[in-house]
């Protein structure tokens, strides 16, 4: 009985709207379209380009164009897709951008529900007899919502839903029930049409529906037909419990839905008020609200002198009579903005509705003088909102409806709510230390874009704090391959630097990231994994005040910096904290000065590892090998700070200390195998074996000894590692990585070489990011900062259509050429160009994988074939498996020749 009771109420509780996303016309994101509503604007025009002489409407500019590559798509199959399926994929992301969830980590299963009942593409498609191998996929309806699973890796439920007009409010519905039944975690709820042949106009004026002035006039006594719309919205939907949880921004609440059909009414077309009265009446039953309640209904309003007075006949018996006075029902269209949307028009009053809900602001309906002589108005208790206006006051949360009218007599009714008023959080931290702004992209004119964007937003009298800009930038978007980071400790400091960067106009110098550093930082990720290699130096750059800085800004940092200090002040006699911040530099002694620094270097790694930057790699040289012993867990704390204070007395000759008083010693301490990461020796400059970490005549041979760090480094690169870190003072260990590498091999980064100290581990956890290293960014921002909002992606768009001129589905010539000697990556590039169907000549980016430039594995065959016939070489089915970048397939194919 109580799992029952558990089951009854899932199936009643409230979904919450928590992202959203829309192109409409005369609007290309949300925040267009608010603005446009707001001030009243209208978007019904004539058609232009491959539209033009078409009737008046509302259209959407540049259909054709799409940012294929973004989606991994080749030109292609891009041409082959039906736009509603390209606008879709990239409206989808900027939904999840809105609902700050990024669109590579869904917070479990996500359900696609995409209401449609068009497709003219594939009308297109069919009378230019193009057929092609992603014909199929690209204009199968189905696809609408299994492009979208498919793209982002959605495994909920996937569906199309056509009931006409009102597909996309039926989506909605059942993406509440699917929610409500467990069968997803999230849904992403769509709505798309495309009017891109004059056919449909011409079968809809056929039927009588079409307003011979082109205007819609919602109840108003011109109504004299539909004018048709394109666009699409996309919502993101969680169960507003886990959207309370997870602090998700709620724009509103689904209540109730209902659903039904006409049946056996007027006609097949022709509306139903019976129908409609039936579908409010469950509707709101379901939902608990009374009539009295509901403060607005966004209507389905086409604007028909038959069918808006049989939907105002059904409110009012429903919603409008019996209301208390001088309160009657507000009603308005969305489509006397933008048009009938058809498959679209549910969820473009949805956004509208939830929009206005959030911002407590109605819309006024457009092109209503006087009422429609068939609707009583004051008699149905409603009122045309025909000026913006503030919702009624309320002692209760706001409600409003949403209605959608199929042509064949499918009818939808939503019941939306306001969103519970969100709890206060903690307030805005307004301390001045530095913090990184991780930023990233598909390509450098996207990246650079968006830096403009962020700049823009800084410059701003309503800007966001700067920690909370920085932490959204950095845990509610996805990271991509091409990356940059700023470091900044104020709001103008960070607009300077977000300019240069999409100026490009401050490159950054080579040689290690300190905290003086003011150029973005910026790369590309490589394939495989980053590794993180940290470098513990030996006394060295000293200065009055070290740490200081850290201690005060960060608990991890002080903690173990105390913990450090506790253990080895023992056998000092004196406090690290004076030797480190209150005595000058020429008046410490190594007796003090290592101990301190061993502190310090324990207390700054500690700090990075926290925010998730965990070595792969450790070297030290002189007494930081000791501090690398301590951190892979060879000694223990009080055992590495046993053997630092002895070390430093034999180092320093008036403190007095022998060699074999070290060794005596170093016989009673513990020592254990390393776990973790791979200690790197700076004597011998290869890799410590596990059992030779483990005993001590490894480590005591390092006073006086050479060393060969310069080895230690390469052979860290050699396994794996791609940023060096150099934890404690100075930049003499990582700018002898950067000599010996160079600067394209890795990163490196100094910390505490200079600068502000809080601007230094900024800019090491800014050089991890771009380097593709994890980083626990909540952690490192701490519990103070808030999500906001970002600007949206910039997709760079291109123009694809059936009439793309495009090459055959062939890599070029297979004629095998005797003995061939040519340039492999020449080779590489213009087979792979040709099979994308771009030009062979074009520039392609390396680094990126086959699969993610758009290759398919039917290209992927005509590749290998192509590049064997060419060279004549026989080559493994598994060449793109085992080579899976142009680069590795490049280097393979010069190896072998050179073999």
């Amino acid at each position: 009985m109580a799992d029952r009771t558990a089951a009854q109420a899932a199936l009643a509780e409230p979904v919450a709207v928590v992202g959203m996303a829309c192109r409409f016309p005369g609007a290309d994101d949300l925040a267009g379209f608010w603005r446009m509503l707001l001030s009243g604007g209208e978007a019904i025009g004539s058609g232009t380009g491959r539209r033009k002489g078409r009737r008046p409407g509302g259209y959407l500019a540049e259909v054709e164009r799409f940012d294929a590559a973004f989606f991994g798509i080749s030109a292609r199959e891009a041409a082959a897709m039906d736009p509603q399926q390209r606008i879709l994929l990239e409206l989808c992301w900027h939904a999840l951008e809105d609902a700050r969830i990024p669109p590579s980590a869904p917070p479990g299963p996500t359900g696609v529900f995409v209401g449609s009942c068009s497709d003219d593409y594939a009308l297109a498609s069919r009378a230019s007899g193009t057929v092609g191998p992603y014909t199929m996929t690209g204009i199968g309806r189905a696809f609408l919502a299994n492009r979208l699973s498919h793209a982002f890796g959605f495994t909920g439920p996937s569906m199309v839903i056509d009931t006409g007009q009102s597909s996309s409010l039926v989506a909605l519905h059942q993406a509440v029930g699917a929610l409500r039944r467990g069968e997803c975690a999230m849904a992403v709820v769509a709505g798309v049409q495309l009017n891109l042949e004059a056919i449909g106009d011409r079968i809809l004026a056929e039927l009588g529906a079409m307003s011979p002035t082109g205007r819609c006039h919602t109840f108003d006594s011109r109504a004299d037909g539909i004018v048709r719309g394109e666009g699409a919205g996309v919502l993101i939907l969680k169960p507003l419990d886990a959207a309370l949880a997870a602090g998700d921004r709620v724009y509103c609440t689904v209540l109730a839905s209902a659903v039904n059909n006409d049946g056996g009414g007027p006609g097949l077309t022709a509306p139903s008020r019976d129908a409609q009265r039936e579908v409010l009446t469950r509707a709101y039953r379901e939902a608990g609200v009374a009539p009295s309640e509901v403060a607005y209904v966004e209507l389905h309003g086409t604007g028909t002198p038959v069918g808006d007075p049989v939907e105002a006949a059904a409110l009012g018996e429903v919603l409008g009579r019996g209301r208390p006075p001088g309160a009657p029902l507000l009603v308005g269209s969305v489509k006397t903005n933008i048009g009938h949307l058809e498959g679209a028009a549910g969820i473009a009053g949805v956004i509208k509705t939830a929009a206005s809900l959030f911002h407590r602001r109605l819309p006024p309906s457009l092109n209503y003088r006087r009422p429609n002589p068939a609707i009583d108005l004051e008699g149905l208790g409603l009122r045309v909102c025909d000026e913006w206006q503030d919702w009624p006051a309320a002692d209760r949360p706001l409600v409003a409806g949403v209605s959608s009218f199929g042509l064949g007599g499918t009818n939808c009714h939503v019941v939306l709510g306001e969103a519970p008023r969100p709890q206060a959080g903690p307030p805005p931290q307004t301390g001045d230390r530095a913090v990184p702004v991780p930023l990233s992209a598909h390509d450098e004119t996207a990246l650079r874009r968006l830096a403009a964007g962020l700049a823009d937003r800084m410059t701003r009298s309503r800007r966001p704090a700067l920690l909370d800009l920085a932490f959204s930038a950095a845990t509610t978007r996805a990271p991509l391959r091409c990356r940059a980071a700023v470091v900044a400790a104020d709001a103008a400091g960070l607009a300077s630097r977000l300019r240069a960067l999409a100026d490009g106009t401050e490159p950054q110098e080579p040689g290690p990231i300190t905290g003086a550093e003011t150029a973005p930082i910026t790369g590309a990720v490589a394939p495989g994994e980053c590794r993180i290699a940290y470098l513990f130096p030996g006394p060295g750059a000293w200065r009055t005040g070290l740490g200081r800085r850290l201690h005060k800004e960060f608990e991890v940092f002080a903690r173990a910096f105390d913990e450090a200090c506790a253990a080895v002040e023992p056998h000092l006699g004196t406090a690290l904290q004076d030797t480190l911040w209150e005595r000058d530099d020429l008046d410490v002694r190594a007796v003090h000065a290592q101990p301190a620094l061993f502190a310090l270097q324990i207390a700054l790694y500690r700090l990075l590892e926290s925010w998730g930057m965990t070595p792969g790699v450790l070297a030290g040289r002189s007494q930081g090998e000791f501090v690398a012993a301590h951190v892979a867990g060879v000694l223990s704390l009080e055992d590495a700070a046993t053997l630092v204070a002895h070390r430093a007395r034999l180092m320093d000759g008036a403190a007095g200390g022998s060699m074999d008083e070290l060794r005596a010693v170093a016989d009673t301490l513990t020592w254990n195998r390393p776990v973790g990461p791979v200690i790197v020796s700076a004597v011998t400059g290869r890799a410590a074996a596990p059992q030779e970490s483990a005993h001590p005549d490894h480590w005591l041979r390092h006073p006086g000894a050479a060393t060969r760090f310069d080895l230690a480094v390469r052979t860290a690169h050699e396994l794996g590692a791609r940023l060096f870190i150099e934890a404690g003072p100075g930049a003499q260990l990582s700018a002898l990585a950067a000599e010996t590498l160079g600067p394209d091999a890795a990163r490196y980064a100094a910390p505490l070489a200079g600068g502000d100290e809080t601007a230094g581990v900024a800019a090491a956890a800014a050089a991890a990011f771009v380097c593709g290293a994890p980083v626990d960014w909540s952690a490192l921002y701490g519990p103070g900062a808030r999500p906001v909002d970002l600007p949206l992606y910039p997709f760079q768009r291109k123009p694809y259509w059936l009439d793309t001129a495009l090459p055959e589905l062939t890599a070029g010539p297979a004629a095998p050429v005797p003995d061939w000697d040519g340039d492999p990556a020449a080779l590489v590039v213009e087979c792979t160009n040709r099979l994308l169907g771009a030009d062979p000549g074009s520039e392609l980016d390396l680094d990126r994988t086959f699969t993610d430039l758009g290759l398919d594995s039917r290209m992927a065959v005509a590749l290998r074939t192509a590049i064997a016939g060419r060279t004549g070489r026989d080559l493994p089915a598994t060449l793109l498996f085992d080579h899976p970048t142009p680069a590795a397939l490049i280097e393979a194919l010069r190896t072998e020749a050179s073999g």
